[in-house]
């Protein structure tokens, strides 16, 4: 459905399946990283119950849904890696995961925490995921193959 405002500009509405939206993340790549123009078409949606799911604006449509994630009851971060090849979403099973946006599929489950991880966070340069939980302290996770430490705890 497409509602002009008046002003000149319009919006597109999509329905998701009848959920309360709890999270929309436009892909905005990252100032260190170029990307494709299709790219920044992309955006996610959370609803509590129906997991994550990939819009693409061009075609109006649901491209994928992620929901290897739990989140029936409390909100939980998603977020678009600065290359657009991944996303991560947090989870009421006290981890994080990674997902394949290409494949889509599950790629890890970054646990440690002791309680939902409400927000995740990739950093724009280092490929580093910061996650923050009901536990209150707040994980870094770092891709090994880059010389990085996985599961290092920074703040608690």
């Amino acid at each position: 459905m497409i509602r002009a405002c008046g002003c000149g500009c319009a919006s597109v509405c999509w329905g998701v399946g009848g959920r309360s939206v709890y999270a929309v993340r436009l892909n905005s790549g990252s100032s260190y990283a170029s990307l494709p123009a299709e790219t920044y078409d992309l955006f996610l949606t959370a609803a509590q119950c129906d997991g994550v799911t990939l819009w693409d604006l061009r075609s109006d449509r649901c491209i994928r849904r992620f929901t290897e994630h739990v989140g029936r009851a409390n909100p939980v971060g998603l977020d678009f890696s600065p290359c657009g090849r991944f996303i991560a979403t947090g989870s009421e099973d006290k981890a994080a995961y990674l997902y394949d946006v290409r494949a889509g599929r599950y790629l890890e489950k970054l646990g440690g925490h002791t309680d939902v991880v409400t927000d995740v966070q990739f950093h724009p340069l280092h490929p580093q995921l910061l996650t923050a939980a009901m536990d209150g302290k707040i994980r870094v996770f770092a891709d090994a193959a880059k010389g990085g430490t996985r599961r290092s705890v920074v703040r608690s």
